[in-house]
């Protein structure tokens, strides 16, 4: 690593197949969503380090997650609809991350796909809690991270 990258943090990401993302648009139009991620940008964060660490990316394709619920998360630009994944698999690359040195910005981790990172005044209905389609990653993005990425998300 030079030095001048030694001030970039890391960011890694889990992508999906084919079949997983056709089955998150699904769920997205089943639910209405006015302002759905776009398939293109539909992720799980693995590493969000403000620190650079020699993070290797999987290219490994395997279901992830079978059983998921939705929850609604407060953030700085309003309610964000989350499909919550249950996957051991992400918390251990996440720990393996934290082994390298990452930094986390939060107590927890918590492996997830945001659904809209807007909501607006939009009303979800939460009695559909359990959303279990199966979750395939196809491979892992390794990138600097970017702290103004939101900037594009609203």
């Amino acid at each position: 690593m030079k030095f001048s990258e030694s001030d970039k943090g890391t960011y890694v990401s889990a992508k999906f197949t084919d079949a997983t993302l056709d089955q998150i648009e699904k769920v997205q139009k089943s639910l209405g969503l006015l302002n759905p991620v776009s398939r293109d940008d539909l992720h799980t964060t693995i590493c969000y380090s403000r620190v650079n660490v020699p993070f290797t990316a999987s290219n490994a394709s395997l279901i992830v997650s079978t059983k998921n619920h939705l929850e609604i998360w407060d953030t700085n630009n309003g309610p964000a609809l989350i499909l919550c994944l249950n996957s051991q698999y992400l918390e251990e690359r996440h720990k393996y991350s934290r082994i390298l040195g990452a930094t986390y910005d939060y107590p927890d981790y918590k492996p997830h796909i945001t659904l809209s990172y807007n909501l607006g005044a939009q009303a979800i209905d939460l009695s559909i809690t359990d959303v279990n389609v199966p979750i395939t990653i196809s491979h892992e993005v390794v990138e600097d991270l970017d702290l103004d990425w939101t900037k594009d998300k609203i």
